[in-house]
């Protein structure tokens, strides 16, 4: 039996960080992926990025977009796989079961094996998972796991589900089609648990792309006419599609790995419970990705799957999801990290607040003000930075560099002395970084 110090059981974004972290603090590592590594998830993600980069370029239709998007995913699949050979870590495809202690049963090809470790970590990641009343039937009736089989661009796209997945589907099918795109949540608004402020400029971003928002409604029925499906939603609303795609309401993957049978502790959805050092209630075996049932953040798995990593090894880290950025593409892009300025004192900060307002600043003018800001809140009594919200066209790249700043525990004068291009949008957060110190010495000047 081959023992290792460290088995990860499945191969998307969290298995795939966690086992290349361990390899590259010399721990022997065996991968454990029943499909391709990458995991099928990481397809809708891949198509999602590859359409948006490439469309506004190429004079391609819509399906032509999507089979190069799943070779581009597949190049993906191989790069990931040859950066996992070079790290050193073991791999070997097949469907693996926990045994007893550190014991993983493999099966694979009508054969099977045993394998030990130290530490397992579970990535087995989430499923598309139907409510009784809307069954996936792989035509009219879809996951976001469907997506990249499509053989034909729809005139009418009904998207269920809130946050970055149904973002991302409505996104998707108004970059790739022309015809009408609704977005439907239960919810009152998009981002129910952020900041109203980037709430709204999400939403009015998706209404700047023509994507129908159906907020704080509910699917009462719906009755298929041949290729047409009639939608009826509570208050009376009524309207015909062509698909209805299911963005949320995923499980997490337990069911054939044995959890419950090892004695894990799983929620209602099947999804893992961990400890804030993503240890299950089996000590040993630790669990990342979205496989825990939580939004599925590519930057958040990413942050998981490290995290588990470094538990195994030995390390005491704390995984800590409000140092994590969060970030929606949409129409310009929107990021969130740590504290909003309403909300900080819930977690015992007093806070202040600087804004800059991308339009004033140099690159606004050379770019005909494709708008936006940048928020930067600060911590009144240490002036460190706690928090950001940026809406900008290259959010993602502004709220990495925000994030450094807040895992490093910097001040809003750090940040104010950074050295950028000031036709960059870098500036803005130098110029939110300017405002927040304002803030600052006004609010200790007042009594």
């Amino acid at each position: 039996m081959d023992s290792f110090d460290l088995i990860v059981v499945g191969g998307g974004l969290a298995g795939y960080t966690a086992a290349r972290k361990a390899a590259e603090r010399g721990a022997r590592v065996l991968l454990l992926e029943k499909d391709a590594i990458g995991g099928r998830s990481r397809v809708f993600h891949a198509l999602c990025r590859y359409a948006r980069f490439h469309k506004p370029h190429q004079a391609t239709s819509g399906l032509e977009l999507i089979q190069a998007a799943r070779l581009a995913g597949e190049a993906l699949g191989e790069r990931w796989s040859q950066n996992l050979a070079e790290a050193g870590v073991s791999v070997l495809h097949g469907r693996g079961r926990l045994g007893g202690g550190g014991e993983v049963l493999v099966e694979s090809d009508g054969s099977s094996q045993t394998v030990s470790a130290d530490k397992i970590i579970l990535a087995t990641g989430s499923a598309a998972h139907a409510p009784a009343t809307l069954p996936f039937d792989g035509r009219q009736i879809l996951s976001c796991d469907d997506l990249s089989s499509l053989e034909s661009m729809p005139e009418r796209a009904l998207l269920l589900g809130e946050e970055r997945a149904g973002c991302d589907a409505a996104l998707l099918f108004r970059t790739l089609g022309e015809g009408k795109v609704f977005l439907l949540s239960d919810k009152p608004r998009l981002l129910p648990e952020g900041p109203q402020e980037l709430a709204e400029s999400l939403e009015t971003g998706l209404k700047r792309l023509k994507i129908k928002m159906l907020l704080g409604k509910r699917v009462i029925s719906i009755y298929r006419n041949g290729s047409e499906i009639d939608v009826t939603l509570d208050g009376g609303v009524k309207f015909t599609t062509d698909v209805i795609v299911q963005t949320g309401g995923r499980r997490g993957c337990t069911e054939d790995i044995g959890a419950r049978e090892r004695g894990l502790r799983l929620g209602q959805s099947g999804e893992i419970l961990v400890d804030e050092a993503l240890q299950t209630s089996e000590p040993g075996i630790y669990a990342a990705g979205s496989v825990l049932g939580r939004p599925c953040y590519e930057s958040l798995t990413e942050e998981e799957g490290k995290i588990a990593a470094l538990n195994a090894l030995g390390l005491q880290k704390i995984f800590d999801a409000g140092r994590v950025p969060r970030i929606i593409h949409s129409a310009p892009d929107i990021a969130s990290i740590g504290c909003a300025f309403e909300t900080a004192h819930h977690q015992g900060y007093r806070a202040v607040e600087g804004r800059c307002h991308l339009n004033e600043l140099d690159c606004g003018l050379l770019r005909e003000g494709e708008g936006g800001w940048v928020s930067l809140v600060a911590d009144k009594k240490t002036a460190r930075v706690i928090g950001a919200q940026v809406v900008s066209p290259r959010a993602a790249d502004l709220i990495s560099m925000i994030s450094l700043a807040i895992q490093k525990g910097l001040t809003v004068e750090a940040l104010k002395g950074v050295a950028c291009d000031s036709s960059s949008e870098t500036s803005g957060i130098k110029d939110a970084a300017r405002a927040c110190s304002e803030a600052l010495k006004k609010a200790r000047l007042a009594p």
